[in-house]
């Protein structure tokens, strides 16, 4: 049963690889041609999508191989405060909604944005934990992003 169940995480992770690097290959050329602010929203949207769909993943690989891994690293802590930082400035804001969502043509600045590129960090983490052959593969993805 547990060469199964690392067989299905092994797959499982070969996907959730390949979903990062198609995001971070994909954000910067993708956009919807029907929304107001058609770049900026439309990237966000993206990313808020693969985001959640990669920790739906990184969790299901979690539960199929019955052991709960999780790697750290030296910028842990400081990527948590700066997400701390923008919880209490969302929390104590004159304006939370905004704050919490963006404004009507900023979005960037949100704190659901700046949850989403802390959960991208913590996922980017744990699958190129893994070895040194996944970040061979996501690096250039996100270089040629730049």
């Amino acid at each position: 049963m547990d060469i199964l169940a690392n067989q299905k995480g092994a797959v499982l992770n070969k996907i959730l690889e390949w979903i990062m690097i198609g995001t971070a290959f994909l954000v910067p050329i993708f956009f919807l041609p029907f929304t107001l602010n058609t770049i900026n929203l439309s990237k966000q949207f993206l990313l808020y999508f693969a985001v959640a769909v990669m920790v739906f993943l990184w969790l299901v690989i979690q539960f199929a191989t019955k052991k709960l891994t999780f790697h750290k690293t030296i910028f842990d802590i400081p990527v948590l405060v700066l997400w701390g930082v923008y919880l209490l400035s969302t929390i104590f804001s004159s304006e939370p909604q905004e704050s919490f969502f963006g404004g009507a043509n900023i979005f960037t600045y949100s704190f659901l944005f700046h949850t989403a590129l802390t959960l991208l960090y913590f996922l980017l983490v744990q699958i190129t934990a893994g070895g040194k052959k996944s970040l061979n593969k996501i690096c250039p993805a996100i270089s040629s992003s730049l």
